[in-house]
């Protein structure tokens, strides 16, 4: 009985660390933009940290399939974050970041 009140204790506070984690990427996303949601917010902190990589790749970081991606990505484009780039080694299209003194 006693582990089992642990176990609960231990998975309500796991629970709100949960919450306060996604509460702040909430805040930060609407901080680049207002219509920028959590899960995009996460795409374009990648992006701009590990600069611009395949979409194949993001998806494997943020363990996510590759249609989901693309869909952020598409978001995050109509936004103006990020814009798409030819891969020089291979020619595929990948997200970059928008030059903001660009079009």
């Amino acid at each position: 009985m006693q582990d089992e009140k642990l176990l609960q204790t231990v998975e309500e506070e796991f629970t709100a660390i949960l919450l306060h984690a996604r509460d702040m990427l909430i805040r930060r996303a609407k901080a680049v933009h207002p219509d920028l949601q959590a899960p995009g917010y996460r795409v374009l902190a990648l992006v701009i940290r590990d600069d611009a990589q395949q979409q194949g790749v993001l998806a494997e970081k943020l363990r996510l399939d590759k249609a989901t991606i693309s869909r952020l990505v598409q978001h995050l484009e109509s936004l103006a974050l990020v814009t798409r780039t030819q891969d020089p080694s291979d020619g595929r299209a990948q997200p970059g970041l928008r030059d903001p003194a660009g079009p």
